[in-house]
């Protein structure tokens, strides 16, 4: 279904003997279903596998029922039957018999995952097209929705067409056609539910790009980018400012009103607080799955460790280093995992290098020279330099502006405009450089920052660029007020001189083209695998999924009904199997295990019969030696997040805590808290250390936090690495992660990931605490 990750095209095909009906999923918005387990693209998952994920309903509505449905996909990643074709027509398909080249495998790997890598086909002064052959006839049951995805674009002035083939009439029929906007993105949403257009259970449909010959043209026309900057305190204390700004963001480039986003750095208010870089990751994933051109940098929010103040990179690497940016098609080159980098994006006939640099580093030798070096090698573009501290109010320069204006700017001559936040306010200044020819050049330099004031929340900028007059117009509008222009005067609306490269007219060449970004067919089926009832908005919903075949790939979604009765679907999901064999229910799993005959007699109602009977034995186990106790009311709440200050708890009842540090309290942990002392014992014992002098007793454990508790309290010190591709090696809990893993207490949750900000519920801190007991026991 991939809505979430983009705009998607549907067509739906449903085979019955009842009057041909239209229908469609209605698919869950963003951040309605997160935290899934298996993860998409899973593989190594157990062959009685747990399916789980958060529901959060759009109102706040509890959940009547959560359904988990078996699905079906096929596309170019699952190895199941779709045919792709490519070619260049004379004529208008639509007037031409199937036809096409079958689809090379570079043409399948880079329509295989809806991840910005394009199968491309261009064509001058001709028609270039992409089919698609589907054989849905195995799942052609009353019943079954079958939607068949489409995702990609074409170039700006293109115009795209979706039509699928009657059978009856041998003829193309027209769906829907769009034009592009400025990006060139394009997605289609057509239902069809007609017999003519399959037989024998395959459609065929086509995407061509049938925009007229243009004549010769002066592309003149205007375009705009968007800037946003220092969102600190939205991460930190108003997530709903940002999130109001993504919204619009996402809504007006998928309008076509600007083609490139730039952003000036301080995503967090303290580089070290996770809570606040979910709420930077959300906003960023929420663009990349828009397709939304966009680069990041850091500012000092981002990097300065608040208790050394010392620049410390590591987090901002993790959310947004290199890796999340490096196969889109903007992306330039980088340095230092993305500490600088540049994005190269054209509107029309203007070129431009977007070139950033993070802050702390900017007066290294290293940076300046990789900079100039960059800004050389493009020098036929048209230059933004992005630098956090740069401008402040009144228009003076800091100590980094001015050097970079010295080694950079002046050394530069095709930078003509700097870009940057990190002080409150708005201003701008023009300078005159003379080049080393004698020319001369106009240098615009723009603060922009308006966080810190109430009311002054969520302006950003609009930067709209004339090629006629050689112009670039501000304006400041915030989505969050939906209000223009929060300074008085014209700070915030104005207009400057900004002489484009080129500024020779260029004419628009009559180039086609066609570019598929993801191609699949998705199953919806009515067979269901489990059902949880009555659980609140944001809870964990889990059933399980037993008796698969060894190395088979399976794939699955969620119905959601809240108790207003509206429903909702999500996206399909798969994994792969491992070849590991079923538990023999007539053998113990693993040595020491309670006699089948005689089965353990539970402590708790709400653990056998659950998704969490899993780990019976081991909160058993745990409840023999006293370290769990459980709720007043008799149960033990498996899947609830474990909280902090029960993980102090149960650390003083399953051993004897020396006191290692001197005795610090926490602000957060009065003397009157009810499980003050406990807390203070792990404190002393050097088990935890509390961030900025607060505990967080309430506060629920991520699985990086128990992987570095477990591994100082029980002293592992067990070599080796591990095999978790999301754990980066500067990462802080990469050290104890190592020593998990090499003790058997940690296997990571499937597809070699580790989910460092997943948050531990309470059955798996009793299994992960038992298997360190019995390993310290066993070594």
């Amino acid at each position: 279904m991939k809505k979430i990750l983009s705009v998607s095209l549907a067509t739906v095909l449903v085979a019955s003997t009842l009057p041909s009906l239209s229908f469609a999923a209605t698919n869950v918005g963003q951040g309605e279903v997160t935290n899934v387990v298996p993860t998409d693209n899973a593989t190594n998952v157990d062959r009685n596998a747990v399916l789980e994920a958060v529901i959060k309903d759009p109102n706040g509505a509890s959940l009547k029922t959560v359904d988990f449905m078996e699905g079906f996909t096929y596309d170019y990643a699952s190895s199941n039957a779709i045919n792709g074709f490519y070619g260049v027509s004379d004529s208008d398909p639509l007037t031409s018999p199937l036809g096409g080249s079958a689809f090379t495998d570079s043409h399948k790997a880079n329509a295989a995952f809806a991840d910005g890598k394009f199968a491309v086909t261009d064509a001058e002064g001709a028609y270039p097209f992409h089919r698609f052959e589907v054989d849905v006839s195995k799942h052609l049951e009353s019943g079954n929705e079958i939607e068949l995805n489409w995702q990609g674009k074409t170039l700006a002035k293109g115009k795209l067409i979706l039509s699928a083939w009657d059978y009856t009439a041998s003829k193309w029929v027209v769906l829907e056609e769009e034009t592009a906007n400025q990006g060139g993105n394009i997605g289609f949403s057509k239902v069809v539910a007609d017999s003519k257009f399959f037989q024998n259970g395959k459609m065929q449909a086509m995407v061509h790009d049938a925009a007229p010959a243009p004549e010769a043209v002066i592309d003149n026309s205007k375009f705009t980018m968007a800037w946003f900057t220092d969102t600190q305190f939205y991460a930190a204390d108003k997530p709903e400012v940002w999130t109001s700004m993504t919204n619009w963001m996402i809504d007006e480039y998928n309008k076509g009103r600007f083609g490139y986003v730039i952003n000036s750095g301080d995503l967090v208010n303290l580089s070290t607080d996770l809570d606040q870089w979910a709420v930077a990751d959300e906003n960023l994933r929420r663009m990349d799955e828009a397709n939304i051109p966009y680069g990041v940098m850091a500012g000092n929010r981002d990097v300065v460790n608040q208790d050394t103040m010392e620049i410390d990179y590591t987090n901002f690497w993790v959310y947004a280093g290199k890796d999340r940016y490096e196969d889109r098609p903007w992306y330039g080159e980088q340095m230092d995992n993305n500490r600088n980098h540049y994005d190269l994006f054209s509107f029309g006939a203007h070129d431009f290098i977007i070139l950033y640099l993070g802050y702390g580093k900017v007066q290294e030798d290293e940076t300046i020279q990789w900079t100039n070096q960059m800004l050389a090698k493009h020098s036929d573009k048209n230059a933004i330099l992005v630098v956090h501290n740069y401008l402040s109010p009144g228009g003076f320069r800091s100590k980094d502006g001015d050097y970079i204006f010295a080694n950079v700017v002046r050394k530069s001559p095709n930078v003509k405009m700097v870009l940057g936040g990190h002080y409150f306010g708005a201003d701008r200044e023009i300078r005159t450089v003379t080049d080393p020819d004698g020319t001369t050049r106009e240098v615009l330099e723009v603060l922009s920052n308006y966080q810190g004031k109430d009311g002054a929340e969520g302006y950003m900028r609009l930067l709209t660029f004339d090629p006629a007059t050689d112009t670039v117009d501000f304006d400041t509008f915030s989505p969050y007020y939906n209000d223009y222009n929060y300074f008085e005067g014209d700070s915030d609306d104005f207009t400057e001189g900004y002489k484009l490269e080129p500024t020779e007219a260029v004419e628009v060449p009559a180039v086609r083209q066609i570019a598929t970004d993801y191609a699949a067919v998705n199953v919806f089926t009515d067979d269901v695998i489990g059902s949880v009832s009555n659980i609140p908005s944001g809870n964990k919903a889990s059933v399980e999924w037993n008796e698969l075949d060894p190395l088979t790939q399976y794939f699955w979604y969620i119905n959601i009904t809240n108790t207003s009765d509206q429903k909702r679907t999500s996206e399909i999901y798969k994994f792969t199997t491992n070849d590991a064999a079923l538990p023999d229910p007539e053998e113990p799993e693993e040595p020491g295990d309670p006699d089948p005959e005689e089965p353990i007699e539970p402590t708790f109602p709400d653990i056998v019969g659950t998704n969490y009977e899993w780990a019976l034995e081991e909160i058993e186990a745990m409840v023999a030696r006293g370290i769990i106790i459980g709720h007043e009311n008799g149960t033990f709440q498996p899947g609830n997040s474990i909280e902090r200050q029960h993980v102090a708890l149960m650390f003083t009842r399953a051993m004897d805590l020396n006191k290692a540090v001197p005795l610090t309290p926490f602000v957060d942990v009065p003397e009157s808290a009810e499980y003050y002392d406990e807390i203070m014992a792990v404190q002393q014992a050097g088990i935890v250390e509390g961030y900025q002098n607060k505990f967080r007793p309430y506060g629920k454990m991520t699985r990086a936090e128990m992987a570095k508790v477990l591994v100082v309290a029980f002293d592992l010190d067990e070599g080796g690495t591990h095999p978790f591709t999301d754990v980066p090696a500067n990462h802080w809990a990469a050290e104890y992660i190592g020593p998990l893993y090499a003790a058997g207490i940690t296997e990571g949750t499937g597809n070699n990931k580790f989910n460092l900000e997943r948050e531990v519920n309470r059955a798996e801190f009793a299994t992960f605490m038992y298997r360190a007991l019995k390993y310290k026991e066993n070594n």
